[in-house]
């Protein structure tokens, strides 16, 4: 089994914080304490609960949360913080890459000021964001990486319109083809010191070239992966998986995730649940139509339909890429569903 790369939150050597006064809901299922008391040594809870004498750990800076919350921080298994639909081309064609490094910078940081204190970003974002903030030079949540996303020539990871032209340049979104570009695909990821493998085994709303229903990465290249990364650290394979019969494409080459999964039926849970692996959701996604103004036409009609239908499926949606600021989209997290139904595997 793959251990995450999740580093921990830079703090003081040898600082303990005592907070006070807030009330403590400690994510055990237990009734919220009132006027509670937490002791943090560096990166250790050591007590949290009723509040206690003040001799307990005279040494404690005391911090005062009156009137606040505290609860354990949330866990987002599916983000693109590098990465904006509803940014014009022709701007994001201009922007320097500094610019686009503070960008990102920016929205791990109003990530983390959400509550969010692990995120898993699925294709955008490097490793050197991950060292940054291991080593305090910008705020955000532990990271857990697929740094690229893979899919054939004409897939949910080509950009490239009918005419050959890119409808946007990314390098975090990587086409293969034979096995052999496969292989060399993962083991290049796995050098960039990705936490899991992301493929599309269907197409997508945001791709040119396909539609959610076309299959992507079959089933046996998804068998060549797993062979790939059982050599190494056992790195988990998440697929982007909408139609059903790419969710059972998915599941049968061995995935450890479907991320959305709109049409999974019976067929497909009753495979999920025989080999122990994850469904993420990302509802959210599935409800929210783009800015026409800000999107390309056949996205907006996609994304369009694709809503419009919804009613008549169980579970339709779409691929979401970037969908903005945490600080905007909170309601995407219900705490009960997305720790229960949506697990980050590491």
């Amino acid at each position: 089994m793959h251990e995450a790369r999740l580093p921990l939150t830079p703090s003081p050597t040898g600082a303990v914080l005592r907070l006070t006064g807030a009330r403590l809901i400690d994510g055990t299922g237990a009734a919220p304490v009132d006027d509670a008391e937490v002791i943090i040594d560096g990166d250790r809870i050591l007590y949290a609960g009723p509040r206690r004498g003040p001799d307990d750990h005279p040494e404690a800076t005391t911090v005062d949360l009156k009137g606040k919350t505290l609860l354990p921080g949330f866990i987002d298994t599916h983000v693109h913080l590098s990465l904006s639909l509803e940014t014009p081309p022709a701007q994001r064609a201009a922007r320097f890459e500094s610019e686009h490094v503070l960008a990102a910078a920016g929205i791990i940081h109003d990530t983390l000021m959400a509550g969010i204190t692990t995120a898993r970003d699925l294709g955008g974002l490097d490793a050197g964001y991950r060292r940054a903030i291991a080593g305090g030079a910008i705020l955000g949540p532990r990271l857990h990486l697929a740094v690229a996303v893979l899919s054939p020539t004409g897939g949910h990871a080509d950009t490239c319109m009918p005419n050959g032209e890119r409808s946007m340049s990314l390098t975090a979104l990587m086409t293969v083809d034979s096995d052999d570009e496969m292989r060399r695909a993962v083991r290049t990821l796995i050098r960039s010191e990705a936490d899991v493998i992301k493929i599309c085994t269907t197409g997508g709303v945001s791709s040119p070239s396909d539609t959610p229903h076309d299959l992507g990465v079959p089933e046996h290249q998804i068998r060549l992966i797993k062979n790939e990364t059982a050599r190494r650290s056992g790195q988990p394979v998440a697929a982007h998986a909408q139609g059903a019969a790419g969710i059972l494409e998915a599941l049968r080459g061995g995935v450890t995730s479907i991320e959305h999964g709109y049409e999974i039926d019976a067929e497909a849970i009753a495979l999920l649940q025989e080999q122990d692996a994850f469904l993420v959701p990302t509802l959210s996604s599935a409800l929210r139509v783009p800015d026409p103004a800000k999107v390309p036409a056949y996205l907006y009609e996609k994304k369009s339909a694709v809503v419009r239908d919804r009613p008549r499926t169980s579970r339709r949606g779409s691929q979401s890429r970037g969908e903005g600021r945490h600080g905007h989209r909170r309601r995407r997290l219900s705490p009960r569903r997305e720790f229960e139904r949506a697990r980050v595997h590491g």
